[in-house]
């Protein structure tokens, strides 16, 4: 039983298990990575979520297609014979790397050796099923992060658009001023400089106009909804 258990997990088959293990123990990584998002978001950041997405979409990929494998296996009670045959005076041929057992496939395979291998078989697509499911959980968690990612970047950018617009809004109504300012600044003779209280009344006119103006067209923007 023991050497039918140890050619079991040498085959190509223990190999691949191995490897989903292997990639299992990567969900551990996309999980701190998950967990470290919501307060770091930056260019490497997103770029390494690109890439777990990636690996758990393979990941996923594999592990059901081991399940698939492993059900198969447990329907097939030849195959389980087979396995349990490559376990007894087997020899593998250097020439083309097929494995040659002494024992012809009629023999009678002992019960307890089929048990332990559908023992190890349930074992496998348990673990399997594991980490498929494990995957999907977080391909599922990377999936809305990530959405809640960009609805968070298209909040900041609309943030930042709002400020820009108001300080477009304030830019004219200065520029307006700036313009009242400038026509009486001009060598014509409007006879308001020959009076002191001129310069403070225009003055003071061009600073409240520019800020009636700029509620003015605020109050309109947040009436279109711009704002």
């Amino acid at each position: 039983g023991c050497r039918s258990s140890i050619a079991f997990k040498n085959t190509t088959f223990g190999a691949e298990t191995d490897g989903l293990r292997t990639s299992c123990e990567y969900g551990n990584t996309v999980q701190a990575l998950l967990e470290a998002l919501p307060n770091r978001i930056t260019g490497d950041i997103l770029e390494q979520l690109r890439i777990s997405k990636q690996t758990l979409v393979e990941l996923g990929s594999r592990a059901g297609a081991l399940r698939q494998m492993l059900l198969d296996l447990l329907e097939d009670p030849n195959e389980i014979r087979r396995i349990c045959i490559m376990g007894r005076n087997c020899t593998l041929n250097k020439g083309n790397n097929n494995v040659e057992c002494s024992v012809p496939l009629e023999k009678q395979v002992a019960d307890e050796e089929a048990e332990e291998i559908e023992m190890l078989l349930e074992n496998y697509l348990q673990r399997s099923e594991s980490c498929h499911g494990q995957a999907e959980r977080l391909l599922d968690s990377a999936r809305e992060m990530e959405d809640s990612i960009s609805v968070s970047l298209s909040s900041r950018r609309l943030e930042v658009s709002r400020f820009e617009l108001l300080l477009q809004v304030g830019t004219f109504c200065v520029a307006v001023g700036a313009l009242v300012a400038g026509i009486f600044g001009m060598n014509l003779r409007s006879y308001l400089e020959e009076h002191v209280f001129a310069f403070w009344l225009t003055t003071s006119g061009i600073i409240i106009g520019s800020i009636v103006v700029f509620f003015l067209m605020y109050n309109y923007l947040r009436a279109r909804k711009i704002f």
